[in-house]
Order: structure tokens, then sequence, then C-alpha cells
């Protein structure tokens, strides 16, 4: 009998979390997982492209079927010792390399174990254990299956949430199905060899290599768990595979299964290939086909936009599943055009049609929205992200219906952004800070670097700057000329406004880069690039402070690239600087800043392996456990899927034209290998192009697909070449390189 440790373990009042920590700096290594000890610890989500349920998986292999809820260890007993993730190499795969289906692999010398699991359904996934053994001798080996009252959810993601502790007070089962606090949760397709439950959180049971004997267990405090186990040999080269079945979500009280005759191998290899099909329908409506050199490019960016699905719950775009499971208008603006270019404007349309929903009484979009509802914080950028988001969508997809039914909340929107800049038109702010403040939006904390005190942001400006140009488009599309001559003249105040604004904190600090803030006049390129991300152009600021804002960036890029890191870290945001440096015409240093970004996903992967995400910060020091963000951060992904995308394809708006290639690297046509798109939204239709490079060193283009010709023409600009202007489509061009034309 098993005696539950954790239930007298721990100073008297100890919180559960301070227990569990306690009992893992007394246990033997691999007990817990390494967070419990403050070690970083990583995780990826699985669900469904629009499911309210994600699951988390870590990159150890425990299981998080449910937000908050119990956790699934596996453990190894191999000749006669215990193996955990601690004692083994660990490596991260994704189905085919892009597919939100994760598995994570051990390797250690007597045996080899995948975990793989996937979402099934909204509300049911599978987890596999293969088993493998890579020796020339028959090998015994034992899985065990630990249900612990722990979330993967390491102990410093706290931002809305209570991570660790996972209360389990009734658990009960029979070895083909395990019932956690009264609800169905766990089904072995395969009956165990051994089960037991018993209060406690499984440790004497993982010291002692000894089962709990109980079918039922209760435990007042929460600390109850179960393990299940199975025995195998396992011949020279042989293979076991073990399936279990698992709920996603709390509430969701799934019916039985009878047990499969095969332990599940067919049932879920029918379910494993039907979501695979799903998600290939979901990521192929666009065809983005790099060459070998860019494959890492092209997989990751494959990735990003399975994760805005995957964090996707019905029409709420979020940036995480946990911490962040709640919708901001900036984050959502981003997301939504990402859907919007890669072949999902359904999923743009019910955000927008569900945000809208929350507009405040002042006009003003709120800042997020969770299940609580709005938030009212007054953030200014949130109502310029809404506009520009449904310009975005009106321009994809020309649907002028949706943008009508909208209009009332349109037109208060803009109103709110033309309250604001009233507020600073009042006589004091001619003088007050210098006169920087005239005619811009007041104060607020919407950028996150100021959420201690509220400062002129110019991160508000440039949305608002955005937004109101966009809803001049929008009045035009919709048809309502009054308003568009209106709003002009709005916009065209306030940018004359913004530029002077811009000018005099220069004049005021004596310095050579555009500020992010009057108050500071702090140099912020990440957030000066966001006016590039939303559409921006060169000529939206003055030029050489703009080069002086990104300089001393790309001087820190260089270091980075030999090594030396002098922050203790970064936010993968940065990456909306490629999206800026390339529509300046830097090709290779922004693709500079991606490949550095691309070296912080985590966990850190190969070439060959990893999950092709990001969370919102990353440590430079990966010694210790700290705050994440969420992971798959869906933001940081979304600007990076526009980096990509800007660097292929990107619409120009002074001349309504459409520039091809100026971001594609020279490296990535050196092989020969063409570069392929097909069925990229645009705003006049979708663009299908090829780019190859000859061996004679010419570059051949085809540019087609169901693209209207846009006004300003389409501009091919590729490496090494001057930009061509297309006049007529379909068109096939021969671009000889510069070097050679003028030899």
């Amino acid at each position: 009998m098993v005696t539950p440790i954790l239930a007298t373990t721990g100073a008297r009042g100890a919180t559960p979390n301070e227990r569990i920590a306690n009992a893992a700096r007394a246990a033997s290594p691999g007990t817990y997982a390494r967070s419990w000890s403050g070690e970083p610890l990583y995780w990826t989500v699985l669900g469904t492209p629009d499911g309210d349920h994600e699951a988390l998986l870590s990159e150890d292999g425990a299981l998080e079927p449910s937000k908050g809820g119990f956790s699934l260890e596996p453990f190894v007993w191999v000749d006669g010792s215990r193996v955990a993730a601690r004692g083994v190499q660990r490596s991260q795969l994704l189905e085919e390399g892009d597919l939100p289906i994760p598995s994570v692999v051990w390797e250690h010398p007597l045996f080899r174990l995948r975990v793989r699991a996937f979402a099934a359904t909204a509300v049911t996934a599978y987890a596999s254990y293969r088993l493998e053994n890579p020796s020339a001798e028959a090998r015994a080996v034992e899985l065990w299956l630990v249900l612990r009252p722990m979330q993967v959810l390491p102990v410093w993601q706290t931002l809305n949430l209570t991570p660790g502790f996972a209360p389990i007070r009734d658990i009960d089962g029979d070895g083909t199905m395990l019932r956690v606090d009264g609800q169905r949760a766990l089904w072995p397709l395969s009956r165990p060899d051994g089960f037991g439950v018993a209060p406690g959180d499984m440790r004497e049971a993982l010291e002692h290599h000894e089962l709990p004997r109980a079918r039922v267990a209760h435990a007042d405090d929460g600390f109850s768990g179960g393990v299940l186990a199975w025995r195998v040999t396992l011949p020279p080269g042989g293979a076991h595979e073990i399936h279990v079945r698992v709920a996603l979500g709390t509430g969701t009280d799934l019916a039985p299964i009878p047990a499969p005759a095969d332990g599940g191998a067919q049932l879920v290899s029918d379910a494993l290939a039907a979501a695979i099909a799903d998600w290939r329908a979901q990521l192929d409506r666009v065809e983005i086909a790099l060459p070998e050199v860019a494959s890492d490019v092209q997989r990751t960016l494959r990735t990003a936009l399975a994760h805005v699905l995957v964090n996707r719950d019905g029409p709420r775009l979020q940036p995480g599943s946990r911490n962040y499971a709640r919708s901001w208008s900036r984050d959502g603006a981003i997301s939504s055009s990402v859907l919007l270019e890669l072949g999902h404007a359904e999923g743009a349309r019910a955000f927008l049609a569900w945000y809208a929903g929350f507009q405040l009484d002042d006009g003003a979009m709120p800042c997020c929205v969770d299940t609580r509802g709005a938030d009212p914080t007054p953030e200014h950028d949130s109502t310029g992200a809404f506009l520009y988001a449904l310009a975005e969508y009106a321009r994809h997809t020309r649907d002028v219906a949706f943008v009508r039914s909208l209009w009332p909340r349109l037109v208060r929107a803009v109103s709110r952004l033309d309250t604001l800049r009233h507020e600073q038109l009042d006589a004091r702010w001619r003088t007050e800070l210098g006169g920087a403040a005239f005619g811009i939006l007041p104060a607020s904390i919407s950028h996150e670097g100021y959420a201690k005190k509220a400062v002129h942001s110019y991160w508000d400006d440039l949305f608002a700057r955005q937004g109101l140009r966009d809803a001049v488009f929008l009045a035009d599309f919709a048809g309502d000329a009054e308003q568009a001559r209106a709003w002009a003249k709005l916009r065209d105040a306030f940018e004359t406004d913004l530029s002077a604004s811009f000018s005099t904190v220069r004049g005021l600090r004596g310095i050579a880069y555009l500020p992010g803030s009057i108050e500071l006049g702090d140099p912020d390129p990440t957030a000066t690039a966001v006016g590039f991300e939303l559409g921006g152009e060169l000529r939206d600021f003055p030029e050489a402070p703009l080069r002086a804002t990104f300089a001393p960036y790309l001087d820190e890029v260089a270091e980075r690239q030999r090594g030396v890191m002098k922050r203790d870290a970064f936010a993968p945001y940065e990456m909306r600087i490629a999206n800026a440096l390339i529509r300046m015409g830097e090709r290779e240093a922004a693709w500079n800043v991606i490949a550095l970004n691309l070296a912080g996903r985590r966990p850190a992967q190969g070439r060959h392996s990893g999950w092709n995400q990001w969370p919102e910060i990353v440590w430079t020091d990966e010694k210790q456990g700290r705050w994440l963000g969420d992971l798959p951060h869906s933001w940081v992904g979304s600007t990076f899927i526009h980096s990509v995308r800007t660097a292929l394809v990107y619409e120009r708006g002074s001349d309504q034209a459409l520039v091809l290639c100026a971001g594609v690297p020279a490296a990535w046509l050196e092989s020969g290998e063409p570069l392929r798109v097909a069925r990229l939204s645009t705003w006049w239709g979708p663009v299908d192009f090829e780019l190859q490079r000859t061996e004679s060193g010419v570059l051949r283009v085809h540019v087609g697909g169901g693209l209207a010709l846009p006004p300003g023409g389409v501009v091919v600009a590729p490496p090494g070449a001057d930009p061509v202007t297309v006049r007529s489509l379909p068109a096939d061009l021969e671009i000889r390189p510069i070097s050679e034309r003028y030899e």
C-alpha cells in the first residue's frame, strides 16, 4: 500500500505550490517536472482550428488535456531502473514538419520513446506512446503513465491564472477508464497490466516502483492521482505502441468507447489521418513553396498560421491558449490580416463581427475582450487597429455588405479618434511639452513599455494614422462620398500635426532618431516599425531620422550574430522591423533580423526538428524559468508571417501597386530551384507567381493567377536586378542581373 507523502509534507500553512516544490527538492531527480526546480520548461498546444479547448504538451512529454487540469506524465522502467525525461536526450517534432500535431522523442541507450498527441475533435484528443528497442537483444520495458495533480503550465505563468497545482479531489477507475472529479477523463485503448489510484501526487509510487492498489481515492486537499502501467518485451529492433483517449476541457463528459481488439491502433491511425488531412486543407489554401535553403522559413510560416487557428476559440482570435486566452484589438488586427492573406477570410470576418459588438459607449473599441466582457482600460491604439483590420477585410474580399452592416460603429469609432485628438487641440498644448503633443492622441498605456506611467506614445498615433487613412478608404468603398471628404480632412490634419510633433521632439531633445514617446524621447525601433506593418511606406517618415532609428538596432543585430548579447531578454515582435526594412529597400538587413529571431524559437530546435514557435519573451539565460507571456504566441507568429509575406508580396498604398519579391534574399535563388506562390490573397485578388534563376544568372518570372491588374501595376523587384513594372497580365519576364547589364 502506497503511503501518500504530500498530504503531510511541507510546513504547516504552505500553499499547494510550495508543498510540491518542497517535495520536488526532497525527491530523486526526474520525479517532478523540471519547472518545479525552477528550471525553464517549454510547451506547445494542440487543438482543432476553432475549438474552445486546447491541450498542452511539455517539451518533456507531459500532457495537460484541460486548462488548469491534471497532467499525464510518462516514465519508463528498464533493467530495474526508472528513467524520466531528465535522463534522456529529448527532441521535439511536428507531424510532417509543420502541422500542429506535436511529438516529444526520448533517446536512451536502451530504448526510444515517442510521445505524440493530437486533437481528433473539439473535445477529444489521443496520446500515443511508442516504445522502440534499438539494441540487438530483447528488452523488457515498463511504461508508466502517471496522472498527477499538477499542470504543465509552470508556476511563473501567473497572469490571469493560478498555474502549478491542479487539484484532484476524487479519482476512480477500473483500468479501462479513469474518472477525475466525477468526469470521465481518460480511456486506455489497451488494458494496462497494472493500475491504481491513491491520495498524494504519486511520488512514493515513482520513488519505490510500487503501484497504488486502490480503485477509488479521495483527498480533501486535492492531492490525489493514479498510475497506469504496461509491461512489454521488445524484440531486437522491435516496437510497441500504447494509445490513450483523453477529454479536452473541463465539463466535457465524453461517452465511453469499447476497448478495440488491436489496442486502438486502427482507431488512432484513422483519426490521425483525418486530422492530418484537415490541417492540410487548412494550411494549403495558399501555396508558398520556397527553395530548400528556405525550407525552415516555409515550415515555420505554416506552423505559425496553424497556431493562430489553434489558439482561436470560435470567432475569438487570441495570442495564447492559457495566460493570453483573451482577444486584443491590436493582436486581433494583425492576426486577422494574416488570415485574410492566407485564405481564411471567414475567420477575419467572424472576429470583426464579434469584436465590434463590444464597442464602448464613447465609440472606442476596447483594448481587449475576455469571458468577463470588454476591458474599458483606455488604450488608444485599439480603435485605429480595428479600422485597419476592417479595411484589410474590405480590400481582400470586396464585401461591401459587411462594411455597411458595421457602418454606425465605424462612424462612432472615427468620431472617437476625432474626440481624442480634440483633447490635444486645447490652447495649453501649444506650449506644454514644447507644443509636441498638439493635435495628436492623448497619453495612454497602450504600449506595454509605458504601463507604469501614461505618456504620449507615438505607437497610438501610428495606429490612428492608419485607422484614419483606412476610414477614408472605407467611406469611399461604402459609397459615402460626404463622409469620405470629412474624414480626409481629419486624416490630413492629424498627419500634419503628427509630423510636426516628431520634428518638435527631435529639436527639443537634440536627437537624430524618431522617438517612441514625447515625454521620454526614447528610441523604440520595434514600435516605430508598426507603422510599416500596418502598410506604411518610407514616404511616411522623414528618411534620415527613420534610418537613424533603426541603425543602432542593426548594430546590435550584428553583435548578436557574433554571440554578444547585452540584453537579458528580447521580444520576437522585433521581427516587424524586418517588415519595415524590406519596404525601405534593405533586403539583406531584413533577413539578418528574421534569422536572428528564428534562433529565438523555443524550445530551441535543430534543422529538422522543433515546434516552430515563439514565446512572447525570449530569455538570454535559460538556466532559470521565467515569465514567457504565452507559448506559442500567435501575435508573434503573425508578425513573422507578415514579414515573410512582405518579402514575397506587399501592397504599396501610395501608387496602388503590388510589389513582388522585394525581400527575397539572393541566397534563395542560388541553387536554381524555383520559388512559387499560388492563390496568395492581395487587394486585387489572388496572385500566382514563380521566380527562378537560370544557370546564366537570368531571372525568369511568371505572374498570373486571378489577379486584376493593380492601378500602379505589378512591380517585380528581385535581388540583384532593377525593379520591373508589369502593365498587363499574365506576364512572363526575363530580368538580367545588374552586374551583367552594366559590364
